[in-house]
């Protein structure tokens, strides 16, 4: 344990099997105001209550270098999830500020949140700051690589250089949750890489999971009543999901935004995405991307995504409480992505595409986007070329709007200018404004 106002370095050590299942901090304990440095050093096989390797609390400020974590364990105690698998800071209304640069986390698991990182939960503030790391393999309830600003927690996460993949989450954020629960989150994503990440993973399409789907393959921002501002530029998100296999024959369901869940189930949040490149994740609503608030997308790349319910890269509708679904897509490119299709055995139509074991689709709307299907949706377009999307449903490359929900509101508003078109659009339902200088059947 480091006391107080301590300034402690552990450099190229070993701290492994530590088992503590009574207190937080397996390895060590920061949680008095003090401040501890680990470099060169290894943590495998720890174990606490909430941050398995490390506890970070109390105002105290830990910095990780070119450190390695595995196989790290956050149990919890009585009726109490545990968070952070290999590291917690800033939980239970305390403070922290963590920094890990050039570090490895693989194998990390959480009762609770967070199966590598834990920042800013059940209250707590904190500023975390990720580097030039890799997170493999982790798994939590909520963001199996890290968890920002969850249950009324307060946080910024800053994430670069950095690799995500194969972490899996049994509800939301299959790498990385932000702004979940009530919380307030802001998270910066830059030049990292996202890979076969998944919400939803242990989930089937029994009652629970029906109930409480999963959302966001990679990226949950602003879920369930959260705040959440997420940002990301130069990254790549590719191979991710947000869908459950079926049981006892029945066939698969899917949560929202295969790569990204942008203000879903009564959140606000606000998402940038540019110069990123976004492929072949699969999703409830929103093979790539769901959004239900804010969403701004630049000289991106989407790329044989896949929609079970509506826009096979984009969804965009509103999410309860926001008061529109507003987007502006510009200078990207939306190339093979799919909404809808046919039941689960056998190939998916054309032959060319395969869908997963277990998840079935029907028709759906928006073979690129689908726009305010179900409630309101504002979406801009301009500058960018669509080719060789489809739809099960209506719009091969863009649905306008024409679905109405139980309250009698739907339907979406649509500007397009200096798009190329290669496949139709469905104007039925939706407003739709030509306002010049496209190519093709807009």
């Amino acid at each position: 344990s480091v006391g107080s106002q301590v300034h402690v370095v552990l450099r190229a050590l070993a701290i492994e099997n530590a088992n503590d299942t009574a207190s937080p901090g397996g390895g060590v304990q920061n949680d008095r105001g003090g401040a501890l440095v680990v470099l060169a050093s290894t943590f495998a096989n720890d174990q606490a209550i909430y941050g398995g390797a490390i506890d970070n609390n109390g105002k105290g400020t830990l910095l990780v270098s070119g450190s390695t974590f595995s196989n790290n364990n956050s149990t919890g105690a009585a009726q109490t999830a545990g968070d952070g698998g290999a590291i917690d800071d800033a939980d239970h209304g305390g403070r922290g500020t963590l920094t890990v640069s050039g570090s490895t986390f693989s194998g990390n698991t959480a009762s609770g949140e967070g199966g590598a990182i834990d920042n800013d939960d059940n209250g707590g503030e904190g500023v975390l700051s990720v580097s030039a790391s890799t997170f493999s393999g982790g798994g939590a309830t909520d963001g199996a690589a890290i968890d920002n600003a969850n249950n009324a927690g307060r946080g910024t996460l800053t994430v670069s250089r950095s690799s995500f993949s194969g972490n899996l989450a049994d509800g939301d954020g299959g790498a990385i949750d932000n702004g979940d629960n009530a919380g307030k989150g802001t998270l910066s994503v830059s030049t990292s890489t996202f890979s076969g990440d998944q919400s939803d993973s242990s989930n089937t399409s029994d009652d629970t999971f029906v109930n409480h789907p999963g959302d966001g393959g990679a990226i949950d921002n602003a879920d369930h009543h959260g705040q959440g501002n997420l940002s990301v530029s130069a990254s790549r998100l590719s191979g991710n999901s947000s869908y459950a296999s079926g049981i006892d024959g029945n066939p698969g369901v899917g949560g929202n935004g295969g790569a990204i869940d942008n203000a879903d189930n009564a959140g606000r949040g606000t998402l940038s995405v540019s110069a990123s490149t976004l492929s072949a994740n699969i999703g409830g609503y929103g093979g790539a991307i769901d959004n239900g608030d804010a969403l701004s997308v630049s000289a991106s790349t989407f790329s044989s995504d896949i929609s079970g319910f509506g826009g096979g890269a984009i969804d965009n509708g509103r999410a309860p409480g926001a008061p529109c679904a507003c987007a502006t897509v510009s200078g990207s490119t939306f190339t093979d992505n799919i909404a809808g299709g046919q039941s689960t055995e056998g190939p998916f139509q054309p032959a060319s595409r395969h869908l997963p074991q277990g998840l079935a689709f029907s028709a759906a709307d928006g073979g690129a986007i689908d726009n305010g299907d179900g409630d309101v949706g504002s979406l801009l377009v301009w500058g960018s070329t669509f080719s060789a999307n489809q739809s099960f449903g209506d719009g091969d490359t863009i649905d306008a709007g024409d679905d109405i929900n139980q309250q009698g509101s739907g339907g979406g508003t649509v500007l397009v200018a200096a798009d190329i078109f290669d496949g139709a659009c469905d104007k039925v339902g939706g407003t739709w404004h030509d306002l010049g200088y496209n190519v093709g059947d807009d």
